[in-house]
Parts: structure tokens; C-alpha cells; sequence
């Protein structure tokens, strides 16, 4: 007889490789949203050391976590997708 986790791991496994993709890049996101608000968090811990103006604290600790969390995202975008669209043997791209 079959076991109810026996059931629930292979619906689990069978899941992850329909959506393989679509999990990696939502995890990219997940992963480079957190970088985003830590740094904003950081950065607006800084910023309120050094300055009374509540507008300027604001735009920066926003400008900076955008700026963080998308290069964070294109580098680890890159990281995943590297291996796809490349050669083995050459290493150029494979368009």
C-alpha cells in the first residue's frame, strides 16, 4: 500500500519539473528583493544619522534598493541562465 508521503513527494517532484523555470526565476526575485530591503534598510539607517531631510532620506534608500535589487536579479538571472545558451566545447553563445 501506498503511503500518503509517498503520494505527496512524488506530486512535489512531478510539480518542480513541469515548473522547473518559472520556480528558479521567482526564487531570483524572492532572493533579490530581500538584498533590496536590506540594503534599504541600511541605507536609511544611514541616511537619517546624517540628515533631517525626510524627502532626501526617502529617494535615496528607494533609488538605492531599486538599483541593489535589480542588479542582484540580472546577476543571478545570468548565474542560472549561463549554462543554457552557451557551447560546452566553444563557450559562445548559443543564440
Amino acid at each position: 500500500m501506498k503511503r500518503k508521503t509517498d503520494t505527496i513527494t512524488s506530486f512535489i517532484t512531478k510539480f518542480y519539473k513541469k515548473s522547473k523555470s518559472t520556480i528558479s526565476l521567482n526564487k531570483n526575485l524572492l532572493i533579490s528583493g530581500i538584498v533590496g530591503f536590506i540594503v534599504s534598510l541600511i541605507v536609511a539607517y544611514y541616511s537619517t544619522r546624517y540628515s533631517t531631510d525626510y524627502f532626501l532620506n526617502s529617494a535615496l534608500t528607494v533609488i538605492i534598493a531599486f538599483i541593489f535589487s535589480k542588479l542582484v536579479f540580472a546577476i543571478l538571472f545570468h548565474l542560472d541562465n549561463k549554462k543554457k545558451y552557451t557551447k560546452k566545447v566553444t563557450g559562445k553563445l548559443n543564440i
